[in-house]
């Protein structure tokens, strides 16, 4: 399993660096999580990774905001080390929002900054409109859960059958998918597979998208958008500036889907911008 292997190769980095891997019982599920926390910190920021991928995404971002701010992360059920005992289960997008929500009961305490990538932006979305009192501030990190013209067609993009299809896909994701990863990518292929992420997005219904529910974010929203990004359209963007009450929007130009992967010193710069922007 050289996903798995890579998973636990991220967390002894950050384990030499300060950040804890811990773990809670979760719906059934043991999740693993990883907390840091300085001696006096400004906020609590609670950090929600997309569609197969694991809090291992943050590996550029948790060491330096650990410094000044208490930061928890998750491994979503069947992502990263969180391993169902019972094998993969195809989690609905209500489902994981309520796994998100009881997480946060289990680990958190207060009001919070609340940052999702993606999947992890789906969720933390739909977490803030149930609990606004509990999030101060919500990032938004190239998020799917807005409904966009063609997006029934990522149905077909994720249904990999083949590493040549895996590769399209990261095409998709990354503006500039680093040739030294072309390496793993039938590894990436039989991960994605063996976690059940094509069914996953093949699982999802008209009804769990929020486009109807943004104007009800009565918060501070940021978003922050990888303008290559080619798997989520640029329409989402537009959506989101147009019906979210308060927002500001901050773009990255030289990245794609993940932006704390390919452009991270650009990113973490734009998140310390938003966190320190705000009035506290």
């Amino acid at each position: 399993m050289m996903i798995q292997f890579l998973h636990r190769l991220v967390r002894k980095s950050l384990k030499s660096q300060g950040i804890a891997s811990k773990s809670v019982s979760v719906s059934g599920t043991t999740m693993h999580y990883y907390e840091a926390c300085p001696k006096n910190p400004r906020e609590t920021l609670v950090l929600v990774h997309g569609l197969g991928t694991s809090a291992s995404t943050w590996t550029h971002t948790l060491p330096d905001l650990s410094r000044d701010y208490h930061v928890i992360a998750p491994d979503l059920p069947g992502f990263g080390l969180s391993i169902p005992k019972d094998g993969f289960p195809v989690h609905t997008i209500d489902e994981y929002a309520a796994i998100l929500e009881q997480f946060i009961e289990e680990t958190v305490e207060g009001s919070f900054v609340l940052l999702g990538h993606s999947l992890g932006g789906w969720l933390t979305m739909k977490y803030a409109l149930k609990h606004p009192q509990r999030v101060d501030h919500l990032i938004l990190v190239n998020t799917a859960g807005v409904y966009f013209q063609g997006a029934e067609m990522l149905v077909d993009l994720f249904d990999i059958r083949s590493t040549k299809e895996t590769n399209r896909l990261l095409d998709r994701i990354w503006k500039r998918y680093p040739w030294y990863f072309r390496f793993f990518t039938p590894f990436v292929f039989e991960d994605l597979v063996r976690r059940k992420v094509p069914q996953i997005v093949k699982a999802v219904q008209e009804r769990d998208f929020v486009n109807a529910d943004l104007p009800g974010l009565h918060l501070p929203v940021s978003v922050i958008w990888g303008m290559a990004d080619r798997l989520l359209s640029p329409e989402t963007l537009s959506i989101l500036a147009e019906r979210l009450p308060t927002r500001t929007i901050h773009t990255i130009e030289e990245s794609g889907h993940v932006p704390q992967l390919e452009a991270p010193a650009e990113f973490l710069a734009t998140v310390r911008k938003i966190l320190s922007d705000r009035v506290l």
